[in-house]
């Protein structure tokens, strides 16, 4: 199985439930890409995404991942719903990198704590759990 991915229309947003046994690049890519078809299709802005995969990518497709999705998904503002406590450090990276490069999303572990979110006049999630001063030692020393 590569993926499944089934959707419900929302008054407010898009709610997709989506399911993956083992991530890896190709997947992560072709459900992001449905994502996007799906919102296009109903005209959604904002989408809701339960995300039923209990691993998560190696740092460097992560990261890379991360950076692609912002195009696929601009302006659409998305939370994400991770049930997995123990991927919460890795996802929110992969958030935190996408919103820094413009994308508007949210990581939630629960629907109710996303839907929230989702339906606020908030535009951005909350701060990440990472200060941005921590990458400050990779930077040229003058």
């Amino acid at each position: 199985m590569t993926y499944v991915l089934e959707f419900r229309t929302r008054p407010d947003y898009l709610l997709a439930y989506l399911r993956v046994d083992k991530p890896d690049p190709k997947i992560s890519f072709a459900y992001r890409r449905d994502l996007q078809a799906k919102c296009i299709e109903t005209g959604a802005t904002k989408l809701l995404v339960v995300r039923d995969i209990p691993s998560v990518l190696s740092t460097m497709d992560f990261f890379q991942m991360s950076e692609d999705s912002v195009s696929l998904l601009r302006g659409i503002r998305t939370a994400w719903v991770n049930p997995y406590p123990s991927l919460h450090s890795a996802l929110d990276f992969s958030i935190t990198v996408a919103n820094n490069r413009g994308a508007i999303y949210g990581l939630f572990s629960d629907v109710g704590s996303a839907q929230k979110w989702l339906t606020s006049q908030v535009r951005r999630p909350p701060p990440a759990m990472i200060p941005l001063g921590i990458f400050n030692r990779f930077a040229p020393r003058r």
